[in-house]
């Protein structure tokens, strides 16, 4: 996959797949893109505006990339806000 074709199909208005989507977080949070490619991404997507399936796709790369960390809260109580362990993620 490209990522000049996947910039320029933003700045032409058009949402990316499911899997277009994925592979460019994925290159993103894996620290494979220079700071000058994540904003002409940032900017593209931006301007066309974000769809929902970029949303989730985006959701997905994160949560697959974070680290889970125990809260600490006796007896599984609430701490800062989280409902469980599993809900305090780590970038």
């Amino acid at each position: 996959m490209n990522f000049s074709f996947l910039i320029n199909k933003l700045i032409n208005k058009r949402d990316l797949t499911d899997k277009e989507a994925n592979y460019i977080f994925n290159r993103i949070m894996s620290g494979k893109c220079s700071d000058l490619e994540i904003s002409a991404f940032l900017v593209g997507l931006s301007s066309k505006g974000e769809s929902i399936n970029e949303i989730l796709q985006a959701t997905k790369v994160l949560r697959k990339k974070c680290i889970k960390i125990k809260s600490g809260a006796p007896n599984g109580a609430p701490q800062g806000g989280a409902r469980r362990e599993e809900d305090l993620l780590c970038f």
